[in-house]
């Protein structure tokens, strides 16, 4: 057997046999190879010869695929966290990698490889979330990875509350300033800041989401900031929240969770437009708008000391209120229509509605 030969079948041995799920796209958009681990998740048992990518993946669009991507720009993307549906309409989590296959300069296939994350141990869930703290909301089924976002059209309601609402967000997108969102829990506060993402930008910058409450002080800072490989045990070079958000919008939910420490260091991105990483030297401009969202009212983040002041005011520069529930009480009829036409497609029901007597019991509570 000569080296060649050896090399190739070596090769196709540790491809199938690898425990990331690997495929292979060509430039007509068909799956020309599959290993063992993506041929069962892919496939789910069905036999294809070189089907369409589009095929296997229902929900994919050239907008929304990282592997038209990779084929456009040529270069490799990395650790990107992706919510798929699969052939029999399951829904997916997987983090995956995503190459060019280059031949005399020009790009003749693409080769995705994908570690299935809604199939982790708890183990490897942890090691994810210590190697990357920014998908920690993913990893614990706390967020929602969307390839569109909430626009205003989504805000159901025409009762006066709701549409003083929706004249302040268009108002709130027409300014680059900082805004600040406070309503209770419950109210919708990352869909009024996604609403004002979608006015604002064009979808083809970020939004970058995350609960401050929802991931360990410890870790909070490299998340926002980034880190240098060695900076601590364990750390890897990679970009914070402020970088990845860069000319698009970064939202913190639950600021007021952000410790007084932390507070004072995120002043510099915010005023001065550059950040450091972790255990590194070097500033790195950035340009992004801030987003906030607290559920304590803004005069009690303040007269208790649960936000700097001079951080408030930055933060602050406009704000939204989002009205509960019991002040738009005659919006219930309506929204109770809305989800039970959706909850009918969800399930395959075909349910009319609510009685009077329910209605008056929700508009009663």
């Amino acid at each position: 057997m000569n080296g060649n030969k050896l090399n190739k079948d070596y090769l196709e041995h540790v491809l199938a046999n690898i425990e990331s799920s690997v495929c292979v796209v060509n430039l007509e958009r068909k799956i020309i190879y599959v290993n063992n681990l993506a041929k069962h998740r892919l496939y789910q048992g069905r036999e294809f010869l070189n089907p369409s990518m589009y095929d296997i993946f229902p929900d994919l669009t050239i907008g929304n695929s990282v592997i038209e991507r990779v084929f456009a720009t040529g270069k490799p993307e990395m650790n990107t966290v992706c919510m798929w549906t699969d052939i029999n309409k399951k829904q997916r989590i997987s983090l995956i990698s995503v190459f060019p296959i280059i031949d005399n300069n020009e790009i003749v296939a693409v080769c995705e490889a994908a570690e299935p994350m809604d199939e982790l141990s708890s183990e490897s869930k942890e090691f994810f979330y210590r190697k990357f703290p920014h998908i920690n909301e993913i990893l614990k089924d706390e967020f929602k990875v969307r390839e569109s976002h909430y626009c205003l059209s989504d805000i159901i309601g025409d009762g006066p509350a709701t549409q003083e609402l929706k004249r302040k967000i268009i108002l709130a997108a027409n300014s680059q300033a900082n805004l600040l969102i406070y309503g209770e829990t419950g109210t919708g506060k990352e869909m009024i800041a996604q609403s004002v993402y979608s006015m604002y930008k064009a979808n083809d910058t970020p939004f970058i989401a995350q609960n401050c409450a929802a991931i360990p002080e410890s870790l909070l800072e490299s998340s926002l900031f980034g880190t240098v490989k060695g900076s601590f045990t364990g750390a890897e070079t990679r970009p914070g929240l402020f970088e990845l958000a860069n000319k698009g919008v970064l939202f913190l939910d639950e600021i007021n969770s952000m410790p007084l420490n932390l507070q004072a260091k995120i002043l510099r991105p915010l005023q001065e437009h550059v950040v450091r990483r972790v255990g590194g030297l070097k500033e790195i401009p950035v340009n992004f708008r801030l987003i906030t969202a607290t559920n304590t009212k803004p005069d009690r983040l303040v007269g208790e000391g649960m936000i700097r002041n001079d951080l408030f005011y930055r933060i602050c520069v406009v704000y939204l209120e989002v009205p509960p529930l019991r002040a738009r009480k005659d919006e219930i009829p309506i929204l109770v229509k809305h989800f039970v036409e959706e909850f009918n497609d969800m399930y395959g029901k075909s349910i009319v509605g609510f009685d009077r007597k329910s209605i008056n019991f929700f508009m009663e509570y």
